[in-house]
């Protein structure tokens, strides 16, 4: 993995606030239905409604790619970073 890459990352992660870091683990560990009362309650995602927001967040960054089924990450070095720092 490039020294680049991994400068993305950390300016990325950098300017997210804990809901949407938590919503990207939970995309990372496979869930598809965020915002149900399980992905809610297990990530610490507050509400659907927050959930909402965050995709829509999401969405005008660019992280994640919506147009794939399940949802998946735009750059394939994200999601190896994202489980080797947040997801111990």
């Amino acid at each position: 993995m490039l020294q680049n890459e991994k400068e993305l990352f950390k300016k990325i992660i950098g300017k997210m606030t804990q809901y949407e870091l938590n919503y990207l683990r939970a995309v990372a560990s496979g869930f598809t239905k965020l915002t149900s009362n399980q992905v809610t309650r297990e990530f610490e995602l507050a509400s659907s409604s927050n959930v909402i927001k965050i995709e829509k967040a999401k969405k005008d960054n660019q992280v994640l790619d919506y147009s794939t089924d399940p949802i998946s990450f735009s750059e394939p070095y994200f999601r190896p970073l994202l489980e080797k720092y947040f997801m111990n």
